[in-house]
């Protein structure tokens, strides 16, 4: 009668370190999933305002070529009316 006893805790012993070493795990998982959604999520903050900065520049510069073309475009009708006369 004690031999199975015995065996009856043993087995819960063992059953209840799977479960914990199970729930372990699991939480380790999601502790190294939770730090490397932090670490994404403030790479793409980064990389948002780099490519705001970037885009600024962009619209910046396209807008400094445009008033460039327009002066272009004057000085060609200017000389294409002097000459002309």
């Amino acid at each position: 009668m004690q031999t199975i006893i015995q065996k009856a805790k043993g087995q819960v012993s063992l059953v209840a370190v799977a479960i914990t070493a199970g729930a372990t795990i699991l939480a380790s998982v999601f502790g190294g999933w939770a730090t490397a959604n932090e670490r994404v999520n403030l790479l793409d903050t980064k990389i948002q305002v780099v490519e705001k900065g970037e885009s600024d520049h962009y619209n910046e510069i396209k807008e400094l070529i445009a008033g460039e073309n327009k002066k272009i475009d004057r000085l060609i009708e200017l000389h294409m009316t002097t000459n002309a006369r």
